[in-house]
């Protein structure tokens, strides 16, 4: 009997033990400045009270080496430099961002993992990753404008999305064992002269290197088999993509190459010297933000092979005219908006969507209608608008032409609704709000018809076309 007990006794000593161990894990424990936890594999900085410039991270909390920095433990601190120790693995979530004044920060040999936004919004000037960094998080260095250098260490493979967006890195060398670099990687660098991308990159997101205006030379190792660099312009080894073409380009044409079927979106964003691009009848979409602010842009030819055009595709060209093909089955959101178009056609059989504001600000005179199944403004701000002819199967008439240059519409009996404030008036935008008739517009159509009704609705001249 007394074996038994003293069995039993045992038994509850070890299971009292383990359920100690068990909820002191993860328990925030304070010791002077700091909050701190334990962890499976030793301790995790919580979070830092103190007020120093220069801080010294201690290596063990707890009588456990501290392994990681958790989640916003420095988050906006006023620290100018800290000394990692060599114990931490892993730096969380924000660990460090928004700490305006940090300047100098070591990363230490055994570090593993940066996770997202890990050291955003710093005033770090250099960056040495150590062999052991294996994975950096989404815009780890974001908006950390003081960033000019970086070298990377031999265990990363993976440069993720908008990583080093918005610094000051003046020439890149991606090694080797580089095998992706994520979209926006390197996008805003307005520092950025030179790109040397090793042989080991397989894979490239989107607007990699956009808004780099001072990006002058970019190379590809010529071992690389999944890239190539051409005058500064980025493709896929196929030339298949068209990944990044240079600002500094001074070029005022472009030829795709005839494998060409994609072009990346952004590509073309912001350059003041192309004058005319030719693109290949492979292909089947124009991006988003494409040619956006392309100002000197005056000729493209759309291919009878294109399908889509994404939104702002166009937007802030100077291109002189417009044929939409009639394969075309989706126009985004101001994709051609103030683009000086002067003439604007569609394809014979052309029935695209078109989201708002998509033709928005354009110097036409006259416009094709077509069926719509909802939206408004498509032709708004279009000032010298004069003239809309419709196409035979138009049923609907939607706030389209609002602040346009008409100054009067002949509208055919097939259609069945007006909205409201469609035609004949301004509309103000802002807190204010509002419509402002326009003076002496004039509306015409067949009497009895739907043109009559919401001329007199409104109190606007009607003209009835069969007299």
């Amino acid at each position: 009997m007394k074996k038994l007990m003293a069995l039993l006794t045992a038994c509850a000593v070890l299971l009292s033990a383990g359920a100690y161990s068990a909820s002191a894990l993860d328990e925030n424990v304070t010791d002077g400045d700091y909050v701190y936890k334990l962890v499976e594999d030793g301790a995790e900085v919580v979070q830092y009270n103190g007020s120093k410039e220069e801080l010294v991270i201690p290596d063990t909390f707890g009588g456990k080496p501290v392994v990681s920095i958790g989640k916003k433990a420095f988050r906006s601190a006023d620290v100018v430099k800290v000394t990692v120790p060599k114990t931490v693995k892993r730096f969380c979530d924000h660990a460090f961002s928004d700490c305006r004044e940090l300047k100098q920060i070591n990363l230490p040999e055994g570090l593993e993992v940066i996770e997202s936004f890990a050291l955003h919004r710093t005033k770090i000037t250099k960056l040495n990753f150590p062999d052991s960094l294996k994975e950096i998080g989404g815009g780890a260095f974001e908006e950390s404008f003081k960033i000019k250098s970086v070298k990377f260490g031999k265990g990363l493979k993976r440069i993720p999305k908008g990583a080093f967006d918005l610094t000051a890195i003046k020439s890149v060398t991606i090694p080797d064992n580089i095998e992706h670099i994520g979209t926006g990687a390197f996008s805003e660098c307005k520092s950025l002269t030179t790109v040397k991308i090793g042989k080991g990159v397989s894979s490239i997101g989107y607007e990699v290197f956009s808004w780099n205006k001072k990006l002058s030379k970019l190379t590809v190792d010529k071992r690389n088999k999944y890239f190539v660099s051409e005058g500064n312009v980025l493709y896929n080894k196929k030339k298949t993509r068209l990944i990044y073409y240079s600002l500094n380009r001074k070029n005022k044409s472009f030829t795709a190459p005839k494998s060409l079927k994609k072009l990346d979106g952004g590509v073309f964003r912001g350059n003041q010297y192309i004058e005319k691009v030719t693109l290949t009848d492979k292909i089947k979409k124009i991006p988003y933000d494409a040619f956006y602010g392309a100002a000197k842009l005056k000729k493209i030819n759309l291919p009878k092979s294109l399908e889509v055009i994404e939104g702002s595709a166009f937007r802030d060209c100077r291109i002189n005219s417009v044929k939409i093909p009639k394969n075309v089955k989706k126009i985004g959101y101001c994709a051609f908006s103030y683009s000086k178009i002067k003439k604007l056609e569609f394809e014979k059989g052309a029935r695209p969507e078109i989201d708002e504001e998509a033709f928005s600000g354009n110097d036409f005179t006259e416009v094709t209608y077509l069926p719509f199944d909802c939206g408004n403004y498509r032709f708004t701000e279009c000032r010298k608008l004069r003239k809309v002819n419709f196409t035979s199967d138009v049923t609907y008439i939607y706030n389209d032409f609002i602040n346009s240059g008409l100054k009067e519409i002949t509208i055919p009996d097939t259609v069945k609704v007006i909205t409201d404030h469609a035609l004949g008036f301004e509309e103000h935008f802002g807190l204010d709000g509002g419509y402002t008739k326009i003076k002496d517009f004039v509306i015409k159509g067949s009497k009895g018809s739907v043109a009559e009704t919401y001329a007199n609705e409104y109190g606007i001249k009607f003209v009835d076309v069969n007299k």
